[in-house]
């Protein structure tokens, strides 16, 4: 068990799950929109890799809260700036793979990310974006529905068109609904002056909006479904995702375990995928 303890606390501390979880919903994105991403799903993974790694490196640099993964970074450091060092090369590779317009594109998200940890001062007043009020979930889900559903349209070179604005506003609800139950995990640690929605409407109402944008997603998803051509499997699929990511939303609290948080909320993109890839096959096994 202690074994299997080390595993899971290295996959989250290191942030290789949830780099891995970003690039299931970019495949998602893929299958939903019936083109091949392949090309582009290794840049996504190290880039997010690198993201992750470097805003922990940068934040947690003179923290003062004791969490279990501000903890495993400190004992670990030199080998999570290694990793951090060795995403970024590979995102620099795959990333002069991507088209001049991708490029351009992710010129706001990789902003987002590099200078989201960083202290900022403005007329005499130091901060950081993350801190800026009402902001943080917002930039959050903008930046993984950029990544996860722009980026993938603009490298399959599609038109953006109402299914593809459809698609984008869905993919931002999701995220805002299973981004919400981290600053409920983050109440502890969060300045007030972030007024997160937890600390401005409480634990409980969080819960409620949450679960609110989770039927804002489905109605999106159905919308799609009746004016796009995409077959009736694939809407099964993203309402089946919702429903998973709904019930763990209901057992949010902010005294929940971590593993709570880093494997089973963020696994909900996955599972995403996961059913997005079956189901389709499941349905063509029984019409055969």
């Amino acid at each position: 068990m202690y074994g299997l303890k080390k595993v899971a606390d290295f996959f989250l501390y290191t942030n290789v799950f949830v780099s891995i979880c970003v690039v299931a919903l970019s495949q998602s994105t893929a299958i939903i929109c019936g083109i091949e991403n392949s090309g582009m799903l290794l840049f996504v993974f190290f880039s997010t890799l690198f993201s992750y790694n470097f805003q922990r490196l940068i934040r947690f640099n003179n923290h003062t809260n004791s969490s279990r993964q501000l903890i495993w970074i400190q004992n670990n450091k030199n080998f999570v700036r290694s990793l951090t060092f060795f995403a970024l090369f590979f995102s620099i590779i795959y990333g002069l793979k991507l088209s001049f317009n991708s490029l351009i594109f992710l010129l706001l998200p990789f902003c987002f990310s590099i200078f989201y940890p960083f202290k900022i001062k403005l007329f005499n007043t130091i901060f950081t974006i993350r801190e800026i009020p009402y902001l943080k979930l917002f930039l959050i889900s903008i930046t993984w529905s950029m990544v996860t559903v722009g980026l993938v349209v603009i490298e399959g070179q599609l038109a953006i068109t109402n299914d593809i604005i459809l698609l984008f506003l869905s993919r931002l609800f999701f995220v805002l609904a299973i981004t919400i139950p981290f600053d409920i995990r983050d109440l502890s640690f969060d300045s007030l002056s972030m007024k997160t929605i937890p600390q401005i409407f409480g634990v409980k109402k969080s819960i409620y909006l949450s679960l609110s944008f989770l039927v804002i997603f489905e109605i999106l998803s159905i919308l799609s479904f009746v004016i796009s051509d995409f077959h009736f499997s694939l809407l099964v699929a993203l309402l089946l995702s919702s429903l998973y990511a709904g019930i763990l939303i209901t057992k949010c609290h902010r005294q929940s375990h971590e593993y709570f948080f880093g494997y089973l909320m963020e696994s909900s993109s996955l599972l995403m995928y996961i059913l997005l890839f079956i189901i389709p096959k499941a349905f063509n096994i029984l019409a055969t």
